[in-house]
């Protein structure tokens, strides 16, 4: 279903992170709970979560889960018509 594949994944993800799901500051779930939200394995959600980082959503660290991050510049960009 397209619904599970990675760009439709990162859509729904940036989404939450936009409207106040998952705030600046806070911890998204972790990869493996993502990937059982969406019926993916747990490789499709980490290339996401990289997607994300690369957007400077999210910051992933080893041992502290993927914090959500400043997104002024991805609000603009959405202000714009481009997500």
């Amino acid at each position: 279903a397209s619904e599970t594949t990675p760009s439709a994944i990162e859509h729904r993800l940036t989404l939450d992170i936009l409207r106040g799901i998952y705030p600046v500051g806070t911890h998204l779930p972790t990869v493996r709970d993502l990937a059982a939200r969406h019926g993916v394995n747990p490789g499709t959600i980490q290339r996401v979560v990289a997607r994300l980082e690369t957007r400077g959503l999210v910051e992933a660290r080893q041992g502290s889960g993927l914090r959500v991050v400043d997104q002024r510049l991805e609000v603009l960009v959405v202000a714009l018509g481009g997500v």
